[in-house]
């Protein structure tokens, strides 16, 4: 859930100096948890024991602290010193609380650096979010604690016990007995590694969370820092809740503070838990204090000191396995939560071990003596409730896995507990769907499947092929049949008679009293509704922009749909039909999608399909819609009984997913809103409705709650008081610091508040329920959410996957292309998606090369314009046409491409745009090279007025498409002077002969410039005598001037007029289809074009 889409409360650290007992004596709703001592524990027994622990703790819900044990735990073994000695050099992971990351560091490095970490704490900066908070959690807990813990603590309580009369397991002298923890059930290899250490500093924590999969927790501190060698005495701060208060903590969590237990990932505020309308059980932990921790129940824990040594493990127990089938694993489902204790194979395993352990006692039994005493024992009964009971959720499992027609293609994979669901990654017992399209290979040449549980699947997600999946099983079907038999008949024989409603019955007979459908029947069902999306094969799809033709912004709409689709009867848009239910009474021909069903009726999509005739909210009188509302249909309008925030599952599951029938990012703010629940209040009509559920459940197990604390209260040792720890404040020079009161710490900037004026205009703001109280909750600052977080996205693959594909298509394409095989390939060049121009090949060449009006005998260069007359030649420059390149400011604004020949642009291809039209043959101008290859004539030897008035002629003979109007760019060319000897020797008028043409080529060349743009001849017009100039009503103008060359100019370039060559008609014909390698071979150069 984004945080800018819902306000949450913000993480509020606890002071170092807190005072524990005054908060919880001036906060009605705190509680110290209930205390026993050590030695109480062992005047109870084993079997009264075992009683206060199921009363108390499980069925009651409340924690227990057994304290004392450290008189139990040696100092030169649980200490430090020994820890650091032992395990200096070993690496381990140390959470960086702050920056959630992991810090490869080694044993003795941290505990060396506790006290650093500890004393930068104080009361001024116990908020600087820029401090570490370095939690050592999750370590593996030394052999060396592990072997001396399970010499003192009870066999009932320890970690991996599978028998609670002894702490050896597979002993011969214990008595068949139900397990301590049912984990010892599974094959070794298959067990869940559970005993943890957890070192930690004051500042780290422990978010507020419940113990996975509804399982036992138990925590004792065995090492705590004391006030000597310059330490802080160390000790953990407990806020725990009671199990049956866990839906009332939940909706409190999500309405109040905007986050989800689930998650856990938020440490509540003080000011929080005070303001809770619940009770909160407070325990201050120090060395010897064993936890036990009940099932279900929210609790966080706030490390103070400079350390504080813990071991956790947890237990699984027959009753810890029903609420996490039916309340713990769907709810980790819905946020994709890993499930780690294989919990339906657990109960498979445990129904093999007790049913040999109820045979030997059946054995036993039998043979009279002491053995016949055991079987009436107080461990033998509660062996056959227990084993009734795991066998009635593993009737559960199997109805489930039921297939309503027999699929004949059924893929057997023997069961080794390492399958997981791709999407939730809970652990998969049996049967389950896999996708044969959408396995990809990983690096190591494993292949990665895509598997999904049948309650993923029914939910709405898979794959992004949604549908054509196989089947898979573990197990063999006429195995779990035979299994399920011969435990039913242990069942009846236990109870000793047999009952139609009470005795379990064959499977037929469970199928039909089932009373719904299976998931198998529903996931066969889907498999046919739900289209089959190829995602290899190459889709078209028309992306639009986000703007019209005119530039405004495009309007969002819905893209039609195509095939089958069905009316929701709220929403009043057309879906899919998989993605509504329809009514099945027989005069209702509405549909409701399921996306609207989940938010505003509690119904899931599992819940829907199961039900073979279900009815709509509209027949049931229960519609909350506008519509019905008004029309009177509705009696009762439904209100959701939670608040759902939406959770956002892409990061933790498999890229491949989507979610096709549920988007389950969405919350129901909306929908609680018009039932006047969306205000931020303990009193709302959803928390008294759980509030009051919350106390018909401890009302019924008032009474046996009371007789626990009967014998606890007439046990030989009394109960310690409460614990009367006092922080010690630091010192400043030599004076202590005053410690503030609780109420102090809290206060904040009240600026980091939104305005409430603006409370109605935002869904969800509502949180923001500012007041001016010292224990107000803190917030933080509200966002405004971004269009991303409030779209609603069709189901569709994400980008990884999507790329993925593609790069599959391309190697599966290469290896089916014939290498031999030379195919036609398409000359188009795909334009580049860079802002910048592309880079020209013409760029590094001569401007000058581009004059086309150029004549022989005109001056090659003159002086560099000046910047005064940039300006004005910048305003009279033309307009291009759409076809023509725009060139840097170095080059000629003048084009040059309309004068280029059509034959040699095809040949190489250079501008792949619309080719100008051809200029008519006579138009040509010949260029310098055809003259040295015609017969040589005698020119005319020019006088100085024919050389000014030369070029101006010949450019009032060029054609209209050649000569622009416009100014060149740049400083007019310089005029000769009028006593300037203008004419050329008769050495230079000497006609050229075929001896002189290749030397004389050279020099014309490097007066000219660095060469000729590509494929472009030189054009010369004829003599003014053979072909006197046409009147052109323009004025005339002198040639325009291409500038300075890039580089340095050539030497002596502009001293040296060139002399004007006769054109001849046949070196015309000739040269005109020569291309420029040609015309530069005969001047002893050569060109290339690009690099």
């Amino acid at each position: 859930m984004p945080a800018a889409a819902h306000p949450q409360a913000k993480f509020d650290p606890i002071p170092p100096d807190l005072d524990l007992e005054s908060l919880v004596d001036s906060t009605a709703r705190f509680k110290w948890a209930q205390r026993v001592s050590w030695e109480q524990i062992q005047n109870f027994g084993a079997s009264k024991f075992e009683k206060l622990v199921l009363i108390h703790v499980i069925q009651g819900g409340k924690p227990l602290i057994i304290e004392g044990w450290d008189a139990k735990l040696p100092k030169d073994l649980f200490s430090a010193t020994w820890l650091e000695q032992t395990y200096d050099k070993k690496q381990e992971n140390v959470r960086d609380i702050v920056a959630g990351a992991d810090i490869a560091m080694t044993m003795g490095h941290y505990l060396r650096s506790m006290k650093r970490l500890t004393n930068q704490w104080t009361t001024k900066n116990f908020r600087d979010e820029r401090r570490q908070r370095l939690y050592l959690k999750d370590i593996d807990c030394p052999k060396e604690w592990h072997d001396h813990l399970q010499k003192i603590i009870r066999p009932s309580l320890f970690y991996l016990n599978d028998n609670n009369t002894t702490h050896e397991p597979g002993s011969e002298d214990s008595v068949p007995a139900i397990a301590g923890d049912l984990m010892s059930s599974l094959p070794e290899e298959m067990r869940a590694q559970n005993l943890m250490c957890y070192i930690g500093h004051e500042g780290t924590y422990t978010p507020t969370h419940r113990e996975m999969c509804a399982s036992l927790g138990q925590n004792i501190m065995v090492e705590a820092s004391t006030d000597a060698n310059g330490e802080k005495a160390g000790s953990s701060i407990w806020f725990m809740t009671e199990s049956n208060d866990r839906e009332v903590v939940r909706e409190y969590f999500l309405s109040m503070l905007g986050h989800d237990i689930e998650i856990e990932k938020h440490f509540a505020q003080i000011n929080a838990w005070k303001r809770a309308n619940f009770d909160v059980h407070v325990v201050e932990q120090k060395a010897g204090d064993f936890i036990l921790i009940p099932p279900l129940a929210a609790h966080q824990v706030w490390n103070r000191g400079t350390r504080t040594m813990k071991v956790a493990w947890n237990r699984t127990t027959a009753e810890t396995l029903e609420l996490a089938l039916h309340e713990a694993l769907p709810k980790a489902r819905l946020v994709a939560r890993d499930e780690q204790y294989k919990n339906k194979a657990l109960i498979y395993y445990t129904l093999k071990s007790y049913a040999e352990k109820l045979r030997s006692i059946d054995e036993l039994s039998s043979r009279g003596g002491r053995q016949y005493v055991s079987k009436r024992s107080s461990h033998s009964q509660q062996l056959v409730k227990d084993f009734r009971r795991l066998f009635m959720l593993f009737t559960e499992i199997l109805m489930d896995e039921t297939f309503a027609t027999k699929e004949m293609n059924v893929e057997f994979l023997p069961f080794d507990s390492c399958i997981t669901c791709s999407y939730c990654r809970s652990n998969i017992f049996n049967r389950f769907l896999t996708c044969k399209h959408c396995v990809r290979h990983l690096v190591n040449g494993v292949e990665d499947t895509y598997d999904i549980c049948m309650e993923c699947y029914v939910m709405g997600r898979s794959c992004a092929c949604m549908s054509d999946l196989s089947w898979c099983e573990q197990w063999s079907w006429p195995e779990l049949i035979d299994s399920y038999e011969e435990w039913r008949a242990i069942v009846i024989k236990n109870d000793g008679f047999i009952d139609i409603n009470e005795s379990p019955a064959p499977v037929e007979v469970a199928r039909q009293r089932f009373g719904r459908k299976s998931l198998a029947q529903i996931c066969q069902e889907s498999l046919k509704r739900r289209p089959f999306k190829d995602i290899h094969a190459e889709s078209q799809i028309v992306l639009l922009s986000d703007s019209d033709d005119n530039g405004k912004k495009r309007k969002s709409t819905r893209h039609k749909k195509e095939g089958p689709v069905q009316r929701c009867h709220v929403c009043c848009h057309k879906d899919y039909s998989y993605k509504v239910h329809k009514c099945t009474t027989a005069r209702c021909e509405e549909a409701y999608c399921y996306g609207v069903l989940y938010r505003a009726f509690d119904m899931m999509p599992q819940q829907v399909m199961q039900d073979e005739h279900w009815q709509c909210p509209r027949c049931r009188g229960i519609c909350n819609c506008g519509g019905c509302r008004r029309s009177g249909n509705t009696k009762n309008p439904y209100t959701p009984k939670n608040t759902l925030l939406g959770h956002d599952t892409r990061r933790v599951a498999d890229d491949r997913s989507v979610e096709a029938l549920i988007d389950f990012r969405i919350h129901n703010l909306t929908w609680l809103k018009a039932a006047g629940e969306e205000s931020r209040s303990r009193d709302s009509k959803r928390m008294k409705r759980l509030q009051e559920a919350a106390s018909n459940a401890k009302a019924s197990n008032a009474e046996e709650m009371e007789q626990v604390d009967h014998d606890i209260a007439n046990a030989d040792s009394a109960p310690p008081p409460p614990p009367t720890w006092e922080p010690t404040a630091p010192e400043a020079n030599g004076e202590p610091i005053p410690i503030n009161d609780s109420a102090d710490v809290t206060i904040v900037e009240f600026n980091n508040y939104p305005d409430p004026a603006l409370f109605a205009q935002r869904i969800g703001l509502g949180y923001y329920d500012v007041d001016d109280a010292l224990d107000r909750i803190l917030f933080d600052p509200y966002q405004m959410p971004s269009s991303h977080d409030l779209k609603i996205d069709e189901p569709e693959m994400s980008e990884h996957f999507r790329k993925s594909i593609q790069a599959a298509r391309r190697r599966a394409k290469r290896l089916n292309d014939d290498p031999e095989y030379i195919g036609p390939r398409s000359h188009y060049k795909k334009p580049k998606t860079q802002t910048m121009p592309a880079a020209d090949f013409l760029a590094s060449m001569d401007p000058a090369l581009f004059d086309e009006t150029l004549q022989p005998g005109e001056p090659a260069a003159e002086a560099a314009p000046t910047a005064t007359a940039a300006p004005e030649t910048a305003e009279a420059q033309p307009d291009s046409e759409a076809h023509q390149p725009v060139l840097r400011h170095t080059k000629p604004t003048r084009s040059y491409i309309v004068e280029e020949m059509e034959v040699e642009v095809v040949e190489e291809r250079v501008q792949p745009k619309v080719r100008p039209e051809p200029l008519p043959e006579t138009d040509l101008v010949p260029s310098i090279e055809s003259a040295t290859i015609a017969t040589p004539k005698t020119p005319k030897t020019p006088t100085k007025k024919q050389t000014k008035s030369g070029p101006v002629a010949s450019a009032k003979k060029t054609p209209k498409s050649l000569v622009r109007s416009a100014k060149r760019r740049g400083r007019p060319p310089k005029q000769p002077k009028e006593d300037e000897d203008t004419s050329v020797s008769k050495e230079e008028q000497r006609p050229p002969t075929p001896e002189t043409a290749e030397p004389a080529s050279p020099v014309q060349s490097a007066k000219r410039g660095r060469g000729r743009p590509p494929k472009q001849p030189r054009k010369e017009e004829a003599p003014p005598a053979e072909d006197p100039p046409t009147e052109d009503p323009k004025p005339t103008r002198t040639p325009p001037f291409h500038g300075r060359a890039r580089g340095r100019p050539p030497r002596g370039r502009g001293a040296t007029a060139r002399t004007p060559v006769e054109s001849n008609p046949e070196a015309k014909k000739a040269s005109q289809f020569m291309s420029m390698a040609e015309r530069m071979a005969l001047r002893g150069r050569s060109f290339r074009i690009g690099t």
